[in-house]
């Protein structure tokens, strides 16, 4: 008969059999979800998640081909980085506080704009390589670092205030796999809190997740 010992280890090998792993080794990661084109429009913020004070603007919504997502007057340089690095398409949810009139230094208290969006590109490269251009477009030497935890493959989280000092900009970026998501609120400055904002950004990260 075998020593109680070799019983005792043969009992433990058969139940970390039972649960195909060993003591030490976790389950594997779990495969990124697939995004596709389909899934965008349930990533960004709804209509009825407007911040309070702004309206859900739908002629300003909706699927985004390239053209949509960068001006051709103003931006040819961030659709020829788009292209290169693989758009496929995108999907924007977009909300302006009544009476907006575009200029920053009208900033009111609360959130003037906020716009919303979920793009993908055809590889995971050329979501990372988009990332940092979409970046570059706003890059300011205002802009300061802010917490981008829990966010994605790649992040960048920023806040300052590029244009005027009664503005506030929040802008955060980050990547899952081949999808880039985006949230940007401009806001009148000390009337909008980081935790406000992070708090739509995870709503949005927990969609794509």
């Amino acid at each position: 008969m075998p020593p109680l010992r070799s019983l005792a280890s043969l009992a433990v090998a058969v139940a970390l059999a039972a649960c195909g792993g060993d003591a030490d080794a976790g389950d594997p990661a779990a495969p990124p979800r697939e995004i596709e084109a389909a899934d965008l429009g349930g990533l960004v913020l709804r209509a009825d998640e407007a911040p309070e004070g702004t309206d859900y603007l739908a002629e300003s919504s909706g699927m985004l081909m390239l053209e949509d997502l960068w001006n051709p007057a103003c931006c040819p340089g961030q659709i020829a980085a788009f292209e290169e690095a693989g758009f496929s398409t995108g999907y924007r949810s977009f909300f302006q506080q009544p009476g907006h009139s575009g200029d920053p230094i009208d900033a009111r208290p609360g959130v003037e704009i906020a716009s919303s969006t979920a793009v993908l590109f055809t590889t995971a490269t050329g979501a990372s390589r988009a990332l940092r251009d979409w970046y570059a477009y706003y890059e300011a030497p205002v802009f300061e670092p802010v917490g981008k935890e829990g966010l994605g493959e790649e992040a960048i989280a920023v806040m300052g205030s590029p244009d005027a000092p009664a503005e506030i900009v929040f802008l955060y970026l980050w990547r899952i796999d081949k999808l880039v998501l985006s949230l940007r609120v401009s806001a009148g400055r000390g009337s909008v809190s980081l935790e406000q904002v992070r708090t739509w950004v995870d709503r949005m990260d927990a969609r794509a997740s």
